[in-house]
């Protein structure tokens, strides 16, 4: 993390796996405390911007469906991606085991947030963006684009903005990202046809 980043954010302390120093004596992973900035998207999510009264469980597809972009953006920088295409040891990156080189895995990781993006409408897009894949916060992207605007309106315009577009997110893409084998064996039942809600690879 860098000086930039520790500059802005909010932060918090989680507990992760310490591998070096083996096992506890009830004979469980070691873990250690660290502090994480908390991803700008991740806050939205936690404001509660996406429950609904009559859908107690949308939120949460919510979350998944934006975690699953957003492994994907950072991986696709890494090269470390656990997908159809490689194996990845968390502790130790790509398997040796004839894993294709970071670049390809990188590249397929691309390939799905490019599909992820087809289904979200072009005017979208930019606020989406900016949130999942540049970390800004909704604060940042205004002062950006404000132009002596009101940036309370501006505010409740971009968050608007980006909850339809994860909302539109979910609704084209979520059975292929929450069930992707089941949205597999669907798609391959209809003779071999390709639907628009199909995952690449």
């Amino acid at each position: 993390m860098n000086g930039g980043q520790l500059a802005r954010g909010v932060f918090e302390v989680v507990e992760v796996p310490c591998p070096s120093v083996g096992m506890t004596q009830n004979r469980e992973p070691a873990r250690s405390s660290a502090v994480r900035r908390i991803a700008s998207y991740e806050l939205l999510c936690r404001r509660g911007g996406f429950s609904r009264p009559d859908d107690p469980n949308h939120a949460a597809r919510i979350k998944v469906v934006l975690d699953w972009y957003a492994s994907r953006v950072a991986l696709a920088g890494s090269g470390l991606f656990k997908s159809p295409l490689a194996s990845v040891d968390s502790n130790a990156g790509v398997s040796p085991m004839g894993a294709p080189a970071r670049a390809e895995v990188a590249a397929y990781a691309s390939s799905e947030i490019a599909w992820a993006d087809s289904h979200i409408r072009p005017e979208l897009l930019p606020t989406f963006r900016a949130i999942m894949v540049d970390d800004l916060s909704l604060t940042e992207i205004v002062v950006r684009a404000a132009n002596g605007r009101s940036a309370a309106h501006m505010i409740r315009v971009t968050s608007a903005a980006f909850k339809a577009a994860a909302e539109m997110l979910l609704v084209n893409a979520g059975n292929a990202i929450i069930r992707p084998e089941r949205t597999r064996r669907r798609t391959r039942s209809r003779d071999g046809q390709s639907t628009s809600g199909q995952k690449p690879g």
